[in-house]
């Protein structure tokens, strides 16, 4: 090999000797515990979102439960009782009460719920009246000595609570399903206790009372179902 032939060679080999030792230098990096703890980090809020479970949290406002809905009827299907079947039609709102009457084939009840941050309370009752006045704006005067509180937060099993009317309701179940014949609903299940009485209630969330179940371990049950 010529002298000129060798000297071209060597300088070949040296560019690529070069080059060989940029591109080592260029994909491996030292891999610090700084770099490190930011894998972990990241692997282990990669595991942590794939395997989170959706939040089971129920409602606790009272809204929730016992909505304001105008001008929407709700028609309950009866069993056992010729006053198991009624409607139900909210007539006035305000900003903490609502006024709807609960009709029968045999009368017209006019009820006042009151809501607080942690209680809806049914603090007006009223048969037999058959005109559509604002019982809040007019003060007539209820039927009833005391009232009851149909709920109160905080919405978890297990809470319970006495009402002036000396009825005890307790939070039941949750989550529990109620078949009706406007569709299927996972509800919060109370129980109200007055003297030898028992009345199961089952509100469902953003809809109200879905199903009404009296005395059901008696003979004498009585059952009243949303039906549309």
């Amino acid at each position: 090999m010529s002298h000129q032939s060798l000297v071209k060679s060597l300088a070949v080999l040296s560019l690529s000797g070069l080059l060989l030792a940029a591109c080592s230098d260029t994909e491996a990096p030292e891999l610090t515990d700084e770099n490190t703890e930011q894998t972990d980090v990241n692997d282990k809020s990669n595991t942590d979102s794939s395997s989170e479970e959706p939040s089971t949290t129920l409602s606790q406002n009272m809204l929730d439960w016992v909505p304001m809905i105008e001008d929407t009827e709700y028609v309950y299907e009866g069993e056992g009782a010729e006053g198991a079947s009624y409607t139900v039609y909210p007539q006035f709102t305000h900003s903490d009460t609502m006024q709807l009457v609960q009709s029968t084939s045999g009368t017209d009840m006019v009820k006042v719920y009151e809501y607080t941050e942690n209680e809806v309370r049914e603090v007006f009752l009223r048969g037999e009246t058959y005109f559509r006045d604002d019982i809040v704006d007019t003060g007539l005067t209820t039927g009833q000595d005391t009232f009851d509180i149909l709920l109160q937060s905080p919405i978890e099993k297990g809470h319970s609570w006495e009402s002036p009317s000396g009825s005890v309701s307790e939070i039941t179940g949750t989550n529990v399903a109620v078949e009706t014949p406007t569709g299927n609903y996972e509800a919060i299940e109370v129980t109200r206790k007055l003297n030898d009485s028992t009345t199961v209630l089952y509100y469902a969330p953003e809809v109200g009372l879905v199903q009404t179940i009296s005395d059901p371990d008696s003979d004498m049950t009585v059952t009243s179902t949303l039906s549309k």
